[in-house]
């Protein structure tokens, strides 16, 4: 069994527990079981109107987004990313203690403050004011290269650094030239 096919059957027999959901959505013009039919859902309860509210300010579309909203495919890494990072966006003590753990060097995390007032610990679907890439889009999140999640710390010596995180759960890419 491949680990997306054992992700997959995980998660459908723990979907009722954990999300209260029978299941059911639309993915690929296909009712899957491992897509709620309430998509909002597959976001913890815990962040859920903040995130989604997150993502419209920003123009951020969701993968496989449902109205506008976020998909209820379960093994979704947009998804995972939000659930696991975006309670941090508030949170500098717990912000500080994810990055020094990645480097023992950082003093503290910082706000990532964007000029438009809705600062945080960490920022979502982030791509460079520039289209360095030079793709057709340049938008946050859909058709052009983007990156999940970015953190800002302070170094110990007193410099910055920047955090990329690159989130994947289960994508495959059969056949693929790398881009």
């Amino acid at each position: 069994m491949s680990y997306l096919e054992d992700q997959r059957q995980k998660a459908i027999q723990h979907r009722d527990l954990i999300f209260k959901d029978p299941g059911g959505g639309i993915f690929r013009n296909l009712e899957r079981e491992f897509v709620l039919s309430n998509p909002a859902l597959n976001i913890w309860a815990g962040v859920r109107e903040d995130a989604i509210a997150y993502f419209k300010r920003h123009d951020i579309p969701f993968w496989d987004n449902v109205n506008g909203g976020p998909t209820g495919h379960i093994l979704s890494s947009q998804i995972a990313c939000i659930n696991h990072l975006y309670f941090l966006r508030q949170r500098q003590d717990v912000a500080t203690a994810i990055l020094q753990n990645v480097d023992n060097k950082v003093r503290c995390a910082l706000l990532l403050d964007n000029g438009d007032g809705d600062s945080g610990y960490v920022d979502f679907e982030v791509i460079g004011k520039e289209n360095y890439l030079k793709e057709k889009s340049h938008s946050r999140g859909a058709n052009s290269t983007s990156v999940d999640a970015v953190m800002l710390a302070e170094m110990q010596e007193g410099t910055r650094k920047l955090f990329f995180i690159e989130w994947k759960y289960v994508e495959q890419y059969k056949n693929q030239p790398s881009k």
